[in-house]
């Protein structure tokens, strides 16, 4: 087993699997701290990485409730424009090798799903969530846009009217409706939702 990262994110292979936990409970929200983990597994740790597949996972409750908002709000009142968008455009990036990845990487999704934690499960190829998993794109309601990559890879998944409504409402979207939209391919119990998270790939060797 080899292991790189530390909290509040971390990457661990086993068997040739790699689990990539957001491990900032209870929320695993999206803070500067966190983000800058996420970078160095994407950018630096998982290329690297000879795998058969990667889940991607929260450690506890949830998924992830989305972007710290005290620090989101405090960088879009404070740094340029240039400097906001320059991380937009990194993490778009970044969220693509998931998406391009040559294994499959499936999101285990628990909880809540909410923004930027959202945009990491779109950006996966396969979504498994349990049965009270709640999913929202809560941007508008800070007047902004959701910024990594979801107004393309949402629409894809549901439809152009139907990924309109999630984005410019913001509402939350149960597990049984987003298994309808297609936004998941499978809602599960929680107690077997790693375990077949762990087959899907395995059945893919």
């Amino acid at each position: 087993m080899t292991t790189v990262g530390t909290p509040p994110l971390a990457f661990a292979v086993r068997d040739g699997i790699g689990w990539l936990t957001l491990n900032a409970p209870p929320r695993n929200e999206m803070d500067d701290a966190f983000i800058a983990a996420l970078l160095d597994v994407l950018e630096g740790a998982l290329p690297q990485q000879c795998l058969q597949g990667l889940i991607v996972h929260g450690s506890e409750r949830h998924f992830s409730s989305g972007a710290h908002l005290p620090q989101l709000l405090e960088r879009l009142r404070t740094l340029p424009f240039a400097d906001n968008l320059q991380l937009s455009v990194r993490l778009t990036e970044a969220l693509q090798t998931l998406r391009e990845a040559p294994f499959p990487v499936v999101a285990a999704i628990s909880g809540c799903c909410f923004g930027s934690g959202l945009e990491l499960a779109l950006a996966c190829q396969v979504r498994l969530a349990t049965r009270n998993a709640l999913f929202c794109a809560p941007e508008t309601s800070l007047q902004v846009m959701p910024g990594c990559g979801a107004c393309v890879r949402l629409p894809q998944l549901v439809g152009r009217g139907p990924a309109l409504d999630l984005i410019l409402s913001g509402r939350l979207v149960s597990a049984d409706e987003a298994l309808r939209l297609g936004l998941v391919d499978a809602v599960l119990e929680r107690s077997d939702l790693l375990t077949a998270a762990g087959n899907l790939i395995r059945r893919w060797r």
